[in-house]
């Protein structure tokens, strides 16, 4: 089955309002977090959220090729979510490794 890019933009968003929402928690790990996608959600994805001065970045380690191109097709709407609701800048970084 093909990545759902709607699903991971969800997805991302909801892990960073709850990392917003606990504060310092992200402080105590150096501001970042790492997510392992589930084969029903991103199959063969890692992805690392990490804090940065303007906002985030959202590293994806990636070995299927159908979860890298959900990521980079969901990666504007997921910006654009970011920006509208506050939470700072976004940049995707997806790097295949197939």
């Amino acid at each position: 089955a093909a990545a759902n890019p709607a699903a991971f933009a969800e997805l991302v968003e909801r892990h960073v309002r709850q990392l917003a929402v606990g504060g310092n928690a992200v402080d105590d790990r150096d501001g970042q977090v790492l997510l392992r996608m589930s084969d029903a959600t991103l199959p063969g994805t890692d992805l690392m959220l990490s804090r940065t001065a303007d906002g985030w970045l959202l590293r994806a380690d990636v070995r299927s090729r159908d979860s890298y191109d959900a990521i980079r097709e969901a990666a504007p709407e997921l910006a654009k979510r970011f920006s509208e609701r506050n939470l700072g800048t976004l940049e995707i970084d997806p790097q295949f490794h197939g």
